[in-house]
């Protein structure tokens, strides 16, 4: 998966239609800048056909990944990640994410050890996962408090729950 850090100035928003609603993803030149929720989608939408051919093939990539990560199933191919608006920390803890695969959780706490060596930036890591702007293709999701609980989930713990179920993790 390849995972692009820097600034661009053109956006594009385009629609994808899922049994679940219609998600947005947002593309800059440099690739996939952020997923938005069903309950969240932004009104204004940009015409496919106005859009560079790269963003165009992005977009085909990320629709394909989002239905497959709906069925609680790890895509093959992601769209390049446009990670820009998030720290050097939070860049850090977002890749780290990418790695954990369906099916699989980790709590705050294990996933701070991970990225920094240290339990106790348990709290920074909830917060990097909650300003995740590409949830689904980085699986924020699946982290969890270390009593088991789910946590939150900043398009809401409705949507976590499910795609933990999806992803056979938690029980209905």
């Amino acid at each position: 998966m390849g995972v692009t850090v820097s600034m661009s100035e053109d956006t594009y928003q385009l629609p994808i239609h899922t049994p679940l609603g219609t998600f947005t993803a947002t593309y800059t030149n440099r690739g996939l800048a952020k997923i938005v929720f069903p309950s969240f989608r932004p009104p204004l939408l940009t015409d496919l056909q106005l859009c560079p051919s790269k963003i165009k093939k992005w977009h085909r990539i990320t629709k394909r990944a989002i239905h497959t990560i709906l069925n609680g199933i790890a895509p093959r191919e992601v769209p390049p990640l446009d990670l820009s608006p998030g720290s050097t920390f939070e860049c850090k803890v977002w890749k780290y994410l990418l790695k954990i695969p369906p099916g699989r959780t980790i709590s705050y706490g294990a996933l701070a050890k991970a990225v920094t060596g240290s339990f106790k930036y348990a709290r920074a890591v909830a917060r990097a996962c909650k300003k995740n702007p590409i949830p689904l293709v980085i699986p924020c999701h699946r982290v969890i408090y270390s009593n088991g609980t789910l946590g939150g989930y900043a398009p809401g713990k409705k949507w976590k729950r499910l795609l933990l179920q999806r992803e056979s993790k938690i029980p209905s």
